[in-house]
């Protein structure tokens, strides 16, 4: 089972990424959707990345139910168990860039 929340969208200077473990976007969900810069599903070729992170984009994305908990919200403690040792998932931080769950 799949579990879908809002994350924040990164840059790290070539692609446009969600900083989770494991997750599916779902397409069409791709906020704040403007004129020459975001539009439903991504970032437009030449909008300007420093200008597009200006605006706080978010994503809707379905992440697997064992990194969620009974609430629906993701656990770091159960992904920093799937994925300890490996410095990129295994942090207190791992869970900050969801920003809602969908009702």
């Amino acid at each position: 089972m799949m579990v879908r929340l809002r994350v924040k969208v990164a840059f790290d200077g070539r692609t446009w990424f969600v900083n989770l473990p494991h997750y599916q976007m779902v397409p069409d969900t791709w906020r704040p959707v403007t004129d020459k810069k975001i539009h439903k599903n991504g970032v437009y070729p030449d909008a300007k990345p420093d200008e597009v992170l200006k605006l706080g984009p978010t994503v809707e994305v379905e992440v697997p139910d064992e990194h969620v908990d009974g609430a629906g919200r993701l656990d770091k403690e159960k992904i920093r168990a799937i994925y300890a040792f490996q410095d990129k998932w295994d942090h207190d931080a791992v869970t900050d860039d969801v920003v809602w769950k969908p009702s």
